[in-house]
């Protein structure tokens, strides 16, 4: 009788392991074979599932490497591609501004199947071997970017940051250190208004790669966020900023100076109306006359018919003339004194252009 009832006990603990870890892993034995997996089996013969854990409790753990996604439909991501994901939450093969979900480890054809039907496996840390163009030896921690799965560039563009430069192999070749946390972009909507204080920022976290466009609102900047040393050089680009978005009462005093504003990112779009001007210098210059008329010419390239045109007597000659009339055409000023000027005035020219 103790046999049969120690049989029974043994039976029942079988079948309740059986179940508990069927009840466990419902669902999801697919995944445990695509994504490569570790299981450790979780043997429970008491207590409440969801319940605190009061003792030692084997769980399921998967590899830090590794990832699946569910695959956009009518598409292939062939072994060794570089995975985006399509702004719907499904991968595909990498298209310049996806956001980087890592490389392929195997071919997923998901040719003939819906949005989802099929997951692809992914490596999504680590260092990988790329052909990047125009790489050199002095690139090193350099970012990269990905123009598609398969090419790859230090120029970023609307391209895709999937890593830095880990190692330089040969001129256009390079192993890349890559990790699919660590590419991802902040925009408005990851930001809380006034959460981006100083101390939230190491220095030169800041550079133009970590921001979405028009991410920056005044709204997400606590008053006196930004000082200098917040800012890397050359990072804040006319992209960056939202329009309007920075007012005085969001930088600190002193804080941007030349080396923060990349070249050429001020330009008049940019101003407030009460600043812009209504017409700017675009050639300047003296000129001595050559006398033998009232009127001289003067060669100024690019001059149009439309500019206006300011002169001034520098210096007056032995027999002293009095301008008359200064007059823009193409390519050329003229200007006419009262009388032959003789060759002894010194004259200085401005000419204004409309803005657009």
């Amino acid at each position: 009788m103790k046999s049969r009832g120690l049989i029974i006990t043994v039976i029942v603990m079988l079948l309740a392991t059986v179940c508990l870890s069927g009840f466990a892993y419902a669902g999801d034995w697919n995944g445990i074979r695509d994504n490569g997996k570790i299981i450790v089996t979780i043997l429970l013969f008491g207590g409440a599932i969801g319940a605190v854990i009061a003792k030692d409790t084997p769980q399921a753990y998967e590899l830090g490497t590794t990832n699946s996604y569910p695959v956009k439909g009518s598409t292939i991501i062939y072994e060794g591609a570089a995975i985006g994901e399509d702004g719907s939450g499904y991968a595909r093969a990498l298209v310049a501004n996806d956001p980087f979900l890592g490389f392929a480890e195997t071919k997923a054809d998901n040719s003939s199947g819906s949005d989802g039907a099929i997951r692809v496996r992914s490596r999504v840390a680590g260092n990988i071997e790329l052909s990047i163009g125009s790489l050199a030896i002095t690139d090193i921690k350099e970012d990269v970017y990905a123009s598609n799965s398969g090419t790859f560039t230090l120029t970023p563009g609307s391209n895709t940051r999937i890593g830095t430069v880990y190692r330089y192999v040969s001129s256009g070749v390079g192993v890349v250190t890559f990790s699919v946390d660590e590419t991802q972009s902040i925009g408005t909507s990851d930001i809380t208004d006034d959460a981006v204080t100083t101390v939230k920022i190491v220095d030169d976290a800041i550079t133009t790669a970590k921001i979405i466009d028009d991410a920056v609102t005044n709204a997400k900047l606590a008053d006196d966020a930004v000082d200098t040393a917040e800012i890397a050089d050359d990072a804040v680009e006319t992209a960056q900023i939202a329009a309007l978005a920075v007012d005085t009462a969001e930088i600190a005093a002193d804080a941007v100076d030349g080396t923060k504003i990349a070249d050429d990112a001020v330009s008049l779009e940019h101003l407030d109306a009460a600043i812009t001007p209504s017409h700017i210098v675009v050639y300047a210059g003296e000129h001595t006359t050559g006398g033998g008329a009232a009127a001289e010419a003067i060669t100024v390239s690019g001059v149009v018919a439309s500019d206006l045109v300011l002169v001034t007597l520098l210096t007056k000659g032995s027999t002293p003339r009095i301008i008359v009339t200064a007059v823009a055409t193409t390519d050329t000023v003229t200007v006419t004194f009262d009388s032959d000027p003789s060759s002894d005035h010194v004259v200085t020219y401005e000419v204004l252009r409309a803005v657009a």
